[in-house]
């Protein structure tokens, strides 16, 4: 019986970076490249760049990182990648006890 011979694996690239700006402006050409020649004017006939849904397009925002103090003394902190988490700070019998107070995660509202 023969030995099976180790295959080597090919290990994956890098991931590019994709930027929106790229994207948007290769989706423009695409665009322009595909309307129909008998159009009279092909720049006036392409949509405006503008969120179908509004109210989506604000969720879906990425919040700038920081620092947000939100009622009752939460802090909502905001990850440079857009991740967010809430700390509230300690209640009141949990200060001057034998430990450091510390603030609690909790959720955001």
């Amino acid at each position: 019986a023969q030995a099976a011979m180790p295959t080597a694996v090919p290990q994956p690239g890098p991931t590019p970076k994709l930027e929106i700006a790229a994207l948007l402006s290769a989706a423009r050409a695409i665009a322009r490249e595909s309307m129909p020649p008998s159009l009279p004017d092909r720049e006036s006939t392409l949509p405006a760049d503008r969120p179908i849904l509004p109210e989506l397009a604000r969720a879906l925002r990425r919040e700038t990182a920081g620092e947000r103090h939100l009622d009752q003394g939460l802090i909502r902190v905001v990850n440079a990648d857009g991740r967010s988490y809430c700390l509230q700070a300690p209640p009141g019998f949990a200060r001057g006890g034998p430990t450091d107070a510390l603030a609690v995660p909790s959720l955001c509202p």
